[in-house]
């Protein structure tokens, strides 16, 4: 699935994300998706080392494990509502 613009994703083992929008590597033009990851483990290990967002490259071209990546037949992150 293609990245739909923000809005609550569900990933392909279960857990839900808000992504926030798209940035892009100053560097190397590369487009990244900008998401928060709900799970409280990821928002506790976030918080201990000061982060408040996660990157994803969007394309597969970009870097390993992208937004729009297929894993198993399925997409990693698929829609589930257009509010953030």
């Amino acid at each position: 699935m293609a990245y739909e613009g923000p809005g609550t994703y569900r990933h392909y083992k279960g857990g839900l994300y808000s992504a926030l929008g798209l940035g892009q590597h100053e560097s190397t033009g590369a487009l990244l998706v900008v998401y928060v990851n709900h799970s409280e483990a990821h928002t506790l290990e976030r918080a201990e080392r000061g982060v408040s967002f996660v990157l994803r490259p969007l394309h597969p071209e970009d870097g390993p494990d992208a937004w729009n990546e297929d894993v198993d037949g399925r997409p990693r992150f698929e829609r589930v509502s257009w509010t953030a």
